[in-house]
């Protein structure tokens, strides 16, 4: 019985094989796959994908997924004089081709095989050249166990297993990875799989105070989980691995669910396409550039180790929303987000950390803004960069997170130079989460300087929308808010531009009292809900929606919608304050009415330089206008994705039908 390496990894390349125009054929390369059989289709999506780089004169052999096949098609490459090796695919026709290639001194890129010794010795008697183009099954683990590690650092979980190689490898690697982190579940079970009902196993993981759980097992499985914990009100969130992805036979699983997956628009094929056409073109032997050179590709910039595994991240962290997973904030390079989520209170703290100074500026256009160190971001001031920019809730009660940012920063030495001493730059903006049905009775000091601290200390470079973080207790005129982001690549320079944004505003970001989001314009790939605009457009779409009015009417600020836009090119401060004045056309855009009296909309602008592009007039138009895109988009993404908690006031977006 032939087998793939990961059935998920076939899915996957079967949905993201490429489009676009050729290149020139690269002489030397060849693709060997399967190209018959039952994994045909696995193989003609892997030779399109490494086409579409290479052009149409590379030779295409079929191994089949077959030991004698791979054989004769490896003896087929060293008779033609292939420099160069693409696919294998299939683990068993991987292990058959590879000795006569390794004698023959002809290297291959293998494309999304899992297997973790392919590029270690022995599988044969030396270490054979190859180069992996994907990612190596225990780099699932070590991406999921990081990011759980900062989200569930306060959570009682659990870790249950379904008893199979997989699912105990999992579990048990992730275990390991979290006690390093000084992490332990407190309670550890392994359960039968394929059961119609989970309802004992969830008693169990009720009785031991788990709040979340990550299992070692199927979709299906964990969806038969979620609903028998839902049916007797047991709130558990779910994390598991990415054979998560597969979708469940009955049911699905719950939205907030955490996996880890390749994303669909990172195709291994294409990204090994890429490295063989520069290989192939570099001055010197094939083996030499694969073991030496950094190359280009869709991914960023990759190089192999020593051992030929990839130094490039494929896995990345998703949550599943509406039944589908959908990958967390993509990296912008050179920040980092950390956030701290206080349940009871229904309020929280996010942080954006630069990794090094950033120009910064900022512009307030609400009537009723909380904010600390805005003026020192005005051109005309004497600080260029700032250390972080802190969103928090709490009212002006939240202007201390920023203190414990503050002091997290000045332990890692960080801050403006003054004399001998360092002071950490830490802008920061409030919204007002203090009716919302959180408990605020916090006693005499309030949580927020130790939210701050404890979101500086998780900063990653992926983190979770929705109900989280200074998200975590916002409120529409009538849904719930949240924490939203999104990111563009603008086509003619490669700069990013992303938003992360607050969604605490007086008015609603739905057309009347639909499903639609004002933002529907600006949406990509179904990111909240592919509704669109409605057709036609209600009677009332325009009519005035205003949280608390009761409250407004008497003058109180209960508003705000808060937030960062972000760019790896390199700005002034005034460039800075001009963009974060463009990201407020996407808060109009999306949210109607916005910048009223009672709110406090406050938009921060970071550049971070990476790029080196200091971008002319022309270029920074479009720049400007991803800007106002995205920061549309991040506010429909922050709303959609927000989730039930018990005692909320205000429904959550998938409530509405």
């Amino acid at each position: 019985m032939f087998r793939l390496v990961s059935t998920c990894a076939a899915f996957a390349l079967l949905l993201a094989a490429t489009a676009g125009q050729p290149a020139h054929a690269a002489d030397g390369a060849a693709v060997v796959a399967p190209l018959s059989g039952p994994y045909a289709p696995v193989g003609r999506a892997l030779d399109e994908s490494v086409r579409a780089v290479l052009g149409d004169d590379v030779p295409a052999l079929d191994d089949g997924c077959d030991a004698q096949m791979a054989e004769s098609a490896a003896r087929d490459v060293i008779e033609a004089g292939d420099a160069l090796v693409i696919g294998l695919p299939c683990i068993d026709a991987f292990d058959a081709a590879m000795p006569a290639l390794a004698d023959a001194g002809v290297p291959v890129i293998a494309v999304d095989v899992r297997a973790a010794d392919i590029t270690t010795a022995p599988r044969g008697a030396t270490r054979w050249p190859v180069f992996r183009s994907g990612p190596a099954a225990h780099t699932e683990f070590a991406v999921l166990a990081g990011h759980l590690a900062r989200a569930w650092r306060e959570a009682s979980f659990a870790i249950i297993d379904d008893g199979t190689l997989y699912g105990r490898q999992l579990a048990e690697n992730v275990r390991l990875l979290l006690a390093d982190a000084a992490l332990e579940p407190v309670f550890v079970d392994t359960y039968r799989p394929l059961l119609e009902s989970q309802a004992a196993l969830v008693r169990r993981l009720q009785r031991s105070g788990a709040s979340h759980v990550l299992i070692g097992g199927e979709a299906r499985d964990a969806a038969i989980i979620a609903a028998d914990a839902a049916r007797i009100g047991y709130r558990l969130a779910i994390a598991g691995g990415s054979i998560l992805v597969a979708p469940p036979a009955d049911g699905r699983l719950p939205d907030g669910t955490i996996t880890v997956a390749v994303p669909a628009d990172i195709d291994p094929a294409r990204i090994a396409a890429q490295v063989a056409q520069a290989a192939l073109a570099a001055d010197m032997p094939v083996i030499d550039a694969l073991r030496t050179l950094t190359f280009q590709t869709d991914i960023g910039p990759l190089a192999f180790g020593d051992d030929g595994e990839p130094d490039a991240r494929f896995f990345r962290i998703h949550t599943f929303r509406n039944g589908r997973p959908e990958p967390l904030t993509p990296d912008m390079d050179g920040l980092k987000v950390g956030q701290a989520t206080h349940a009871r209170i229904k309020s929280g703290v996010t942080a954006i950390i630069c990794d090094a100074p950033a120009a910064a500026g900022v512009q307030v256009l609400g009537g009723a803004p909380g904010t600390r160190e805005t003026d020192l971001l005005a051109p005309h001031n004497t600080v260029e960069a700032v250390d972080a920019i802190v969103l928090s809730g709490g009212s002006a009660f939240g202007l201390d997170a920023a203190s414990g940012v503050q002091d997290w920063l000045a332990e890692q030495g960080r801050g403006f130079a003054v004399g001998p001493h360092r002071v950490p730059i830490v802008p920061s903006a409030i919204l007002f989460d203090l009716i919302n049905g959180g408990d605020k009775d916090w006693g005499d000091k309030s949580p927020y300087r130790a939210l701050g601290t404890l979101a500086a200390q998780t900063a990653a470079t992926e983190f979770t929308i929705g109900s989280h973080g200074a998200g975590a207790g916002a409120l529409t005129a009538d849904l719930k808010g949240g924490l939203g982001s999104a990111s563009a690549e603008l086509e003619r320079t490669g700069i990013t531009v992303g938003s992360l944004v607050a969604v605490n505003s007086l008015g609603t970001p739905m057309v009347g009292g639909t499903r639609h989001f004002w933002a529907a314009p600006f949406e990509q790939d179904g990111e909240f809900g592919d509704e669109g605009l409605p057709e036609p457009m209600p009677a009332n779409a325009t009519d005035l929606r205003i949280k608390f009015r009761d409250l407004v009417s008497d003058g109180a600020p209960v508003n705000t919608t808060i937030g960062v836009v972000a760019t790896d090119a390199k700005l002034t401060k005034a460039q800075c304050k001009r963009l974060a004045i463009a990201a407020h056309d996407g808060l109009a855009r999306a949210i109607w009415p916005a910048h009223t009296p009672f709110d406090g909309d406050c938009i921060f602008a970071l550049a971070t330089g990476r790029t080196e592009i200091g971008p002319d007039l022309d270029v920074f138009v479009d720049l400007c206008a991803a800007a106002s895109a995205t920061m549309a988009r991040a506010v429909a993404r922050g709303v959609y994705a927000a989730h039930e908690e018990p005692g909320d006031i205000m429904p959550v977006w998938s409530s509405r039908r």
